[in-house]
């Protein structure tokens, strides 16, 4: 088996994956593909003139999307599908994304998918019986135990801002002067912090926290430069 991955399918190439959908009736997923390959974001790979798989991804925002991974069953469990998933990856990394997200389909596929550092969506894990995950493409802060006399400290609730009354945050970050980000999964409404010290300096719902933060889809964004 000498497998070859093409970047750039030709017409030609990408014909043999839509006769391929037809053939296993995976007509829905024509429009994708097309798309994907008109962008240049499908990825093909073939065993000398027999397709083996193939994968068609969104990378121009910085939430980065896999639409469909898919591997033709004959070379299924033979490594092709994390081959292809990794080679998926690094085409959006080179296209600077700072995250990707999917939906798992079948939903028994999170697992493959956590083995290669995809992370089950919280509270919002389940969307039209789909799982959907997320893997950051830039080492994102960790959330954990903060000092009550820490510099600056961001807190999220994952209650909608007004009704959280006396609850806990979800969670907390110290926030280091530099070189750091944030990347949450979140709800636009839910209550966010921030605080210097004791004091807090401003408490209100995610999408009002900053002109300069991103809340993105269903992500919470941060970085030093737009703390400012």
């Amino acid at each position: 088996m000498q497998l070859e991955t093409i970047y750039n399918p030709t017409t030609t190439e990408f014909n043999i994956v839509l006769e391929y959908l037809i053939k296993v009736e995976k007509t829905g997923n024509i429009s994708t593909v097309e798309k994907c390959f008109n962008r240049n974001e499908l990825i093909v790979v073939f065993d000398g003139k027999k397709l083996v798989g193939f994968s068609a991804y969104q990378a121009d925002d910085i939430i980065a999307h896999i639409h469909i991974i898919e591997v033709i069953a004959n070379y299924q469990k033979k490594g092709v599908g994390t081959k292809l998933a990794d080679n998926t990856i690094n085409q959006i990394i080179e296209k600077k994304a700072l995250a990707i997200e999917l939906f798992c389909s079948p939903s028994s596929s999170a697992t493959f998918w956590s083995k290669i550092g995809f992370i089950k969506m919280p509270e919002l894990a389940i969307t039209n019986g789909r799982v959907l995950m997320y893997k950051p493409l830039v080492e994102s802060l960790p959330a954990g135990n903060v000092e009550s006399d820490a510099g600056e400290t961001i807190e999220l609730w994952n209650i909608n801002e007004g009704r959280e009354r006396d609850s806990q945050p979800k969670w907390k970050w110290n926030i280091p002067k530099t070189n750091f980000y944030i990347i949450q999964p979140c709800q636009s409404d839910w209550k966010i912090s921030l605080s210097k010290g004791n004091n807090i300096v401003k408490a209100c719902k995610v999408k009002y926290f900053s002109i300069n933060s991103f809340f993105h889809g269903r992500y919470l964004i941060l970085s030093e430069t737009n703390l400012k």
